[in-house]
């Protein structure tokens, strides 16, 4: 399994609510690879994306050793630690070799595998 990158610290609440009112960076990473991405509402609210990059263990060809992103959530909707056990859950589905994304979607079809206009015949008909 490739590693990861990582951050050095451990966030808390509060560190997150404080780096989205500072409105500097769009992205913060912590010590378990775990991604927060800066997002403004329509309100004016302001919340983070949790999400984790991986390697898929089914990618080839082409695609070979392409990062995928693991969605954990929204800050503060819910809750970094629960974010990091799915890390823990995810890992042991990559160490098992199988994809955490295919795993939670229970196998249904994504953008380009065929389906729909964005799949093989890039949205034409074969009539």
């Amino acid at each position: 399994m490739a590693e990861r990158k990582r951050g050095t610290t451990i966030y808390s609440n509060s560190d997150i609510y404080n780096w989205l009112a500072e409105q500097k960076d769009t992205r913060l990473l912590d010590k378990f690879g775990l991604e927060f991405e800066r997002r403004v509402l329509t309100d004016g609210r302001t919340t983070a994306r949790m999400s984790i990059s991986y390697v898929s263990p089914h990618t080839e060809g082409k695609w070979a050793g392409k990062e995928r992103r693991y969605s954990c959530g929204t800050f503060p909707t819910d809750s970094i630690e629960g974010a990091h056990l799915q890390i823990e859950k995810m890992d042991a589905l990559l160490t098992k070799g199988i994809d955490p994304n295919d795993e939670r979607d229970g196998g249904r079809p994504r953008v380009g595998d065929g389906m729909g206009p964005e799949g093989r015949n890039g949205g034409r008909s074969s009539e």
